[in-house]
């Protein structure tokens, strides 16, 4: 009965084990999946936008306190300054988390290799090296046309709630 009993829980070991491979190996997959995407995020430049968000927000702390506080000193800008970056160094990895999570819920494995592929062509570089400024003109562009598109709706819905008799 000694014997037996040894047995038995070496058994169930192995069971467990066996049981427990499966998820393991999946694990791994899903960990080839994620390492896919932050090559994706490093060759397109999307891991810099955390910190140049970072940048950003600091800048318009530090202008939005001098304007509230003119008796704040240089010193306690610069501090400012130094734990917004530091909060942000720290938080960045949880960030990259949910943005690697966000591309693994919207994208298969081979379609994240495909992305690969094609931002290491020539092409797909140049769209890397253009996309910033691609983006701040089109954001300008719409903010233009924004603009010029205002006065023509006020003036239509104006109309239209004259016919109404308002």
């Amino acid at each position: 009965m000694k014997r037996l009993l040894p047995a038995a829980a070496i058994f169930g070991l192995l069971a467990t084990l066996l049981v427990a491979a499966a998820p393991v190996a999946a694990q791994q997959q899903e960990t080839t999946k994620e390492q896919d995407i932050r090559t994706l995020i490093e060759i397109t430049g999307a891991d810099s936008g955390g910190l140049q968000i970072g940048e950003s927000i600091t800048g318009q702390m530090v202008e939005r306190l001098r304007s509230a506080r003119p008796d704040f000193s240089q010193q306690h800008l610069e501090i400012l300054t130094d734990e917004t970056k530091k909060l942000v160094s720290e938080q960045l990895p949880l960030l990259m988390e949910t943005i690697v999570s966000l591309y693994g819920e919207r994208f298969t494995e081979e379609e994240i290799r495909e992305m690969i592929a094609f931002f290491r062509t020539p092409t797909g570089k140049k769209m890397v090296s253009e996309q910033a400024d691609l983006f701040a003109e089109s954001v300008e562009l719409g903010r233009s046309w924004g603009r010029a598109i205002v006065p023509v709706i006020r003036a239509r819905i104006e109309e239209r709630m004259q016919e109404l008799g308002n």
